[in-house]
């Protein structure tokens, strides 16, 4: 196969070495952990959106909003401030109703 790749070249595909010397000059190793150092705060950025989100719907929800109200951040220039306050708004224990109610357990059915 390789005889194949040279006689591709044409007669002076002998004269080329194509594949010689390092293809990035200085110790590779650097570029590797500059790759792994971006994933990695890549992955902790997105798990802090996430988690961002998740927070935020949950105290709508203890305010006895729904969690779609969240969405008001789509809305330019006007929707964090208005999520904002929203989210600073006092409990109300009316937003039980958003946990998960669990159903009672039959006696002596306890878990093991």
């Amino acid at each position: 196969m390789y005889a194949a790749l040279l006689s591709w070249g044409g007669q002076h595909a002998d004269e080329h070495d194509y594949f010689s010397g390092p293809l990035i000059d200085g110790p590779e190793w650097i570029a590797v952990v500059y790759l792994l150092l971006a994933l990695a705060l890549l992955a902790a950025a997105i798990l802090c959106v996430v988690f961002g989100i998740a927070l935020s719907v949950r105290r709508l929800h203890d305010a006895n909003l729904s969690g779609l109200w969240y969405l008001l951040i789509l809305v330019p220039f006007l929707g964090a401030p208005a999520l904002l306050i929203l989210v600073l708004l006092p409990p109300d224990p009316r937003g039980v109703r958003f946990d998960n109610q669990l159903l009672p357990q039959a006696p002596g059915a306890g878990s093991r």
